[in-house]
């Protein structure tokens, strides 16, 4: 609500889930959820979360059922892009499986993109809009168990990937968020007894660390952005 979190008890919801995708969709201005698995089973179906209710969706065309699959919001062409993702299990029954397709949401339908240069294929991809770049940024993520990251940063323009050489590193797992009183994505970590965190920011080019009082013992943080108030925000598990 801007000061404090908020349960809500929708009346309905999708099924629980894990490594699911999850970004906001400018167009409907609800917010969409892809994938993920319960351990049992890996889900293809799509959501939309309007602040008050979760409505299930039945677009014409959908990516795959998958886990890890990577998402973020392109808020200059009003698109939800995804990318990649894992077909399968890890020590149930099969592997990773990781992919390289690229899909986006207009709002209403997922459509497969055809793109002349693809990254990698992997899951659980780090991703977010990139303001100096004009572009999705792309990096990290697996392509199998134990982690096992790409080497390589991609941009995405709504046509086509480019590549970039070198990823920010750090301790994982990650967060990529926008940082909007920057204009540049901020890659953070901490992670570890005692706990060991990193930051780099993406100029448009090549990774940059940066440091900033961290005083916490949290382990595991995850990072959201408010374009609108510009600040940055992180939920952690404890100390």
């Amino acid at each position: 609500s801007g000061g404090e979190w908020v349960a809500r008890e929708p009346l309905h919801r999708p099924a629980p889930r894990s490594v699911h995708g999850l970004a906001y969709d400018p167009v409907s201005k609800r917010v969409i959820l892809f994938g993920g698995n319960d351990w049992q089973q890996i889900f293809g179906d799509t959501w939309a979360w309007d602040g008050q209710d979760w409505t299930k969706l039945s677009p014409k065309n959908t990516p795959a059922p998958r886990l890890g699959p990577s998402m973020a919001t392109d808020p200059v062409r009003g698109r939800l892009v995804l990318f990649g993702g894992g077909l399968g299990f890890n020590g149930l029954g099969g592997g990773l499986s990781p992919q390289s397709d690229t899909w986006e949401w207009d709002g209403k339908n997922w459509i497969r993109m055809q793109p002349k240069t693809v990254p990698d294929p992997r899951a659980m991809g780090l991703m977010a809009y990139s303001p100096v770049s004009k572009a999705i940024v792309l990096t990290e993520g697996s392509q199998a168990f134990p982690w096992a990251p790409p080497r390589k940063t991609w941009e995405w323009n709504g046509t086509d990937w480019r590549s970039f050489d070198g990823i920010p590193g750090g301790v994982e797992p990650g967060s990529l968020v926008t940082d909007w009183r920057t204009g540049m994505p901020l890659r953070f970590s901490a992670f570890g007894i005692p706990v060991t965190w990193s930051a780099s920011y993406w100029n448009g080019k090549t990774w940059k660390a940066t440091t900033f009082p961290y005083p916490w013992q949290f382990n595991q943080p995850r990072m959201a952005s408010d374009p609108h108030s510009k600040l940055l925000v992180l939920v952690a598990e404890g100390d």
